[in-house]
């Protein structure tokens, strides 16, 4: 008998084969349409599978999808910017426990909405004008720059396109670029008012446009300002003359003639010569503290049109000065010399200075003189003489506070006799070459017969001069100091103070200076003295050894005014 076992049931449960898992079915939902920039809500499902699932958005590059988990499928996407209707996909892929995927995707159309541009216009201003109102010839600028979209596609230029047009008025904008973000253009010269309107369009980059208008006032001739011009401020002495220089302009070509009309702050006493006048001079008035005077300048143009200005003069009190003035009472032209007022060439030496003092009566003077200059004659003991019927030896410049040397005319033999002559002798300060001695000469008074200018001065201050021992050559600009350059013919000085200045040889009258000369140096040695021809009024340097007149003169003491 044969017996066969067989085993029931049961088994290894971990060698059984696992049943397969469903596919992972994902639903993303249906087709979206939105602007662009708007926001839309995304949501989506998910079977199949095993266990829990994590969700993930994707979309194409420049839309922006905002997920708050990866265990929800809901998200929130922003469209893109567009110009035009377009479409993207968007898909949602599902990952179980497993790692098993399933994805899903929609189709989003992005539409284009675009916010029409803001066009802007500012207006340039002109001062002393109302807002919008511009004379002739004169640059307006129009500047739309500040116009701008409040939707651009990119940052850096949100207006593609800027156009100016005229609508109304006369043409201003012939041969002017109107397509840049600033308008530029110059008002025509016209006689009367009138009204322009210029507009700007703004064209964004989507194509949208948006305009502004500016409505502007042509003056025309007729109103345009003139202006008036008082001229520069100025110092001046009292006595002086005040040279008022005004003008008048204006950007009507047409504005001429202009009527002028003078005033001043002082008192009645200040007198202007032709208050009815551009150019016109008034005399500084005597004061005794520096005093500021403004003068205003008004004008009319052919219009009727005004405008007035002003310029300051500050008058000074008389100054104590130690420099002499030239004499010149007489103002030059491109013509002729006259004594009055010449307008057209203001700032001459006639206008200014000690002798425009004395013509204009307020000089304070300690003696006479002609013009400007101030001597005080003085005798023989160096006191004063005010009888002029008496005799005198030398005169003390009260404005220099030099006193000078007189010379004689009657007595051939005396020291000062006029017609004396010397050669230019010095020890020191010498430029190197002491000059000639000049000796056994007869062309001067000497003893000793050395006719050179050492020894003239050694020998007047042994026996000394109006009570005065310190007596010395005097230097090119002592010598020039007291040249009268007013006079219309030589000698120019004061011949009533300075008498017997001598006879001119050859018409010149050359008085020795103490300076050498550095022209005609040779081998650094100066043979040349400087002179004064008081004749003519001129210097030049002449050889040592020549024969000159010799004026003394010593450093007194300036007198007091």
């Amino acid at each position: 008998m044969i017996t066969c076992l067989s085993a029931c049931g049961g088994g290894d449960s971990a060698s059984e084969p696992r049943l397969p898992t469903e596919p992972v079915l994902v639903t993303a939902g249906a087709s979206i349409t939105v602007n662009e920039l708007e926001q839309a809500s995304l949501t989506g499902a998910a079977s199949g599978g095993s266990g829990v699932y994590t969700f993930s958005w994707s979309a194409p590059d420049g839309i922006a999808i905002e997920q708050g988990s990866s265990s929800s499928p809901d998200a929130t996407l922003t469209a893109p910017v567009t110009t035009e209707s377009v479409s993207f996909e968007v898909t949602l892929i599902a990952t179980d426990e497993d790692g098993k995927q399933g994805r899903d995707t929609f189709i989003l159309t992005v539409l284009p909405i675009n916010a029409l541009p803001v066009a802007s216009i500012a207006v340039s201003q002109v001062d002393d004008y109302p807002a919008l109102s511009f004379p002739v010839n004169t640059q307006v600028v129009l500047d739309g720059s500040a116009s701008f979209d409040s939707d651009p596609q990119t940052a850096d230029a949100d207006i593609a396109a800027y156009m100016w047009q005229q609508v109304a008025g006369q043409d201003v904008l012939s041969g002017v670029d109107t397509t840049l973000s600033v308008l530029t253009f110059t008002t025509p010269v016209t006689l009367e008012t009138s009204d322009i309107e210029l507009m700007l369009t703004v064209t964004d980059q989507e194509g949208g446009e948006s305009i502004a208008r500016a409505s502007i006032t042509l003056l025309g001739e007729q109103g345009t300002q003139p202006d008036a011009i008082a001229g520069m401020p100025m110092t001046v002495f009292s006595g002086e003359q005040i040279a008022l220089m005004g003008s008048a302009q204006s950007l009507a070509p047409n504005a001429s003639p202009y009527t002028a009309q003078w005033r001043h702050s002082y008192t009645d006493t200040l007198m202007i010569n032709n208050v009815a006048v551009f150019e016109t001079f008034a005399q500084a008035p005597l004061v005794m503290t520096p005093t500021v005077i403004t003068f205003e300048l008004g004008i009319i143009d052919r219009f009727d049109n005004q405008d007035v200005d002003t310029v300051d003069v500050l008058v000074l009190p008389q100054a104590l000065t130690t420099v002499n003035d030239t004499g010149v009472t007489l103002s030059a032209t491109s013509e002729n010399v006259s004594a009055e007022y010449q307008t057209s060439y203001p700032g001459q030496d006639a206008q200014y200075g000690l002798d425009r003092i004395n013509a204009s009566g307020v000089i304070d003077k300690t003696g006479r003189g002609d013009v400007g200059f101030d001597f005080t004659r003085l005798n023989s003991n160096g006191d004063p003489v005010d009888d002029e019927s008496l005799s005198f030896s030398c005169i003390r410049d009260n404005i220099t506070g030099l006193v000078w040397e007189v010379k004689t005319q009657d007595d051939v033999n005396a020291l000062h006799y006029t017609e004396q002559f010397f050669t230019w002798f010095q020890e020191e300060e010498n430029g190197n070459f002491a000059g000639s001695r000049n000796e056994a000469s007869q062309s001067c008074n000497l003893d000793s017969e050395q006719c050179n200018t050492t020894e003239f001065v050694d020998t007047v201050n042994q026996v000394g001069l109006c009570g005065f021992f310190d007596w010395r050559i005097p230097t090119h600009y002592e010598m020039q100091s007291i040249l009268h350059y007013g006079k219309l013919q030589g000698p120019l000085i004061d011949t009533d103070n300075f008498i017997n200045p001598g006879t001119p040889v050859d018409g010149q009258l050359w008085y020795w200076t103490r300076q050498s000369s550095a022209d005609g140096v040779s081998s650094d040695v100066a043979r040349n003295a400087w002179a004064i021809d008081f004749a003519s009024g001129v210097d030049n340097f002449l050889n040592k050894s020549g024969e000159y007149r010799l004026r003394l003169v010593r450093a007194g003491r300036r007198q007091q005014q």
